[in-house]
């Protein structure tokens, strides 16, 4: 996502997000008071780099739910229960979201299960490319992306290591 706004404008995108919240309060109060008009729009607009029917769509919005400001995504996660889920079924996101769904709608609420997409990329997001191998193949493929123990390469003898040694230690308390 690219941190211009559209329309060849100069401006971050952030500025247009703070910019919203101000001027669709402006907006407000001149909708309350009857004197909103098109030209008020036109230069909000014109102001935010967004077109006039991005910005009847903030006013319309602020009518409606009272928000001036762009509503937070909502952000699926991988809880320690599709944790445990995906342990059982091998790192098989589908098979993991097949069981949600057939819970779901025992319990009468299939929509509180997110789709099949959204399960995946919370997943890809939230657990590392050596859990998700350990998920489908076991400890010996997880540990292939483990950095314990790995060193740079290096010439012969250039450390030498000694814990594959026996050393008797006596310790006194």
């Amino acid at each position: 996502m690219s941190d211009r706004v559209p329309g060849g404008e100069d401006m971050p995108r952030r500025w247009t997000a703070d910019g919203r919240e101000a001027a669709v309060a402006r907006l407000m109060t001149l909708d309350s008071r009857g004197e909103l008009a098109t030209e008020h729009a036109r230069a909000v607009a014109g102001a935010l780099g967004v077109s006039l029917r991005t910005v009847w769509n903030w006013v319309a919005v602020a009518r409606r739910e009272g928000r001036l400001s762009p509503r937070a995504p909502s952000r699926a996660g991988v809880t320690p229960d599709v944790r445990v889920r995906l342990a059982l079924w091998g790192g098989n996101v589908a098979a993991v979201h097949r069981e949600l769904l057939a819970e779901a709608a025992e319990a009468g609420d299939p929509g509180s299960v997110p789709s099949l997409r959204t399960l995946q990329r919370a997943v890809r997001r939230d657990l590392s490319v050596g859990e998700r191998a350990g998920l489908r193949g076991g400890e010996a493929a997880r540990r292939r992306f483990d950095v314990y123990g790995k060193r740079p390469p290096a010439h012969r003898n250039a450390c030498w290591e000694g814990d594959h040694k026996r050393i008797p230690v006596r310790v006194a308390l």
